[in-house]
C-alpha cells in the first residue's frame, strides 16, 4: 500500500534536465484548455477570386498526444494554392497545421493545404496526411471546391470555412446583430403560421458548429402587438437549417426558442437556449421568423432584432 508517489520533476528545478514534451506540458498545456486557434488564422478567400485561400498570420496549438501543445507560428499572410477543380465531382480541401518532431534538426513545422477526394458526397480529407503520417495536425480550415471552380467564380467567399476552434479561455462568440422595424403594412404573413422576416430587415446568421457539436444561440427582440383581443400575441423566434440543427420551431403560441408580446402591449426582451447534437464542422444557417395569432393593429413591430452565436467547449 502507497502512501505517496512521485511526480515528474518540475521544469524549473535547478540542476534538472528535462524533455521538450515537459516544457509543452508544462507551459502551454497549463495555461491553454484545448488545442485550437490562438490568434489569427482566419483563412478566407481572395478579395478577387483565385484557386488559392488566404490564411493570415497568426499562431496555432497543435496537440502534441502528451499532455501539451506545439506552438505553430505563422509571421506572414500567405496565399496558398488550391489543386485544380474536378470537371465532375465536388471535392474539400484542408488548410492544416503541421509538425513532424523528428527530435532532431530534421523536424518539419508548417501550414499546408491538403487536397480532397472528389465526390458525391464529398468529406474533408483524412488526417495525418499519408505523406506525413507521423505527424500531428490542426485542421485550421475547410475549402469547398466546386465542380469546374476555374469556369464558376474559383474559390469563393462562401467556400472557406475556418474550423479549429479557439485555443483560448473565452470562446470567440459568432454574431450578427441586425435591426427589424416591421410596421403594420409590413406584417402580410399568414395569421397562425411561421414566417420568415424579410432579409433585407433581419439578416440570417450562419455559423460553424464547433467540435463540442454544441452552442447557445441568443435571441433579444423588441417585440409589440397593438391589437386588443384577447391573447392576441405577436412573436419573434428563429428556425434553423444545417449541421443537425432542429429545422423548425412551434407551430402554436408555445416557442421555446422566441420572445413574444401579448394583447396590446410591448416587450423588449431576450431568450438563451443551449443547442446540441450538431455535427462539429457543419455550416448551420439560423433564420428570423415571426409568428402572428390575429391580424395586428396599427403599431405592431418586431424591432432591434439580435441573434448571437457562442461556441460550447
Amino acid at each position: 500500500m502507497a502512501t505517496s508517489v512521485s511526480a515528474l520533476a518540475p521544469a524549473w528545478m535547478d540542476g534538472v534536465q528535462v524533455t521538450g514534451a515537459q516544457m509543452r506540458r508544462e507551459i502551454l498545456g497549463g495555461i491553454l484548455p484545448a488545442a485550437g486557434i490562438v490568434q489569427g488564422l482566419a483563412a478566407v478567400a481572395l478579395p478577387t477570386p483565385a484557386m488559392k485561400v488566404r490564411l493570415p498570420a497568426g499562431l496555432a496549438a497543435v496537440d502534441d498526444g502528451q499532455g501539451g501543445y506545439y506552438p505553430v507560428v505563422l509571421t506572414t499572410q500567405t496565399d496558398l494554392d488550391i489543386a485544380a477543380s474536378s470537371a465532375t465531382q465536388a471535392r474539400i480541401d484542408s488548410v492544416i497545421a503541421q509538425v513532424l518532431d523528428n527530435g532532431n534538426a530534421t523536424s518539419t513545422y508548417v501550414y499546408r493545404v491538403i487536397t480532397g477526394t472528389p465526390s458525391g458526397s464529398p468529406v474533408a480529407p483524412t488526417l495525418p496526411p499519408a505523406d506525413a503520417t507521423g505527424a500531428v495536425t490542426l485542421r485550421v480550415a475547410n475549402v469547398f471546391v466546386q465542380i469546374n471552380a476555374e469556369t464558376n467564380g474559383f474559390v469563393r467567399a462562401q467556400d472557406v470555412t475556418v474550423v479549429a476552434p479557439s485555443a483560448l479561455l473565452v470562446p470567440r462568440p459568432v454574431e450578427r446583430a441586425q435591426t427589424a422595424t416591421i410596421s403594420n403594412t409590413e406584417f402580410t404573413g399568414t395569421v397562425n403560421t411561421w414566417t420568415d422576416l424579410p432579409t433585407a430587415k433581419w439578416q440570417p446568421l450562419t455559423f460553424v458548429v464547433p467540435p463540442s457539436g454544441q452552442v447557445y444561440v441568443t435571441l433579444s427582440a423588441n417585440v409589440g402587438t397593438k391589437d386588443s383581443t384577447s391573447s392576441a400575441t405577436t412573436w419573434a423566434s428563429w428556425r434553423g437549417t444545417g449541421g443537425g440543427i432542429a429545422s423548425g420551431t412551434a407551430s402554436t403560441l408555445t416557442d421555446p426558442r422566441g420572445v413574444s408580446a401579448r394583447e396590446n402591449s410591448r416587450c423588449f426582451a431576450s431568450k438563451r437556449v443551449r443547442v446540441t447534437g450538431l455535427t462539429a464542422g457543419a455550416s448551420v444557417t439560423l433564420t428570423p421568423i415571426y409568428f402572428l395569432s390575429t391580424t395586428p393593429g396599427a403599431g405592431s413591430i418586431i424591432g432591434q432584432g439580435t441573434l448571437i452565436v457562442e461556441p460550447i467547449a
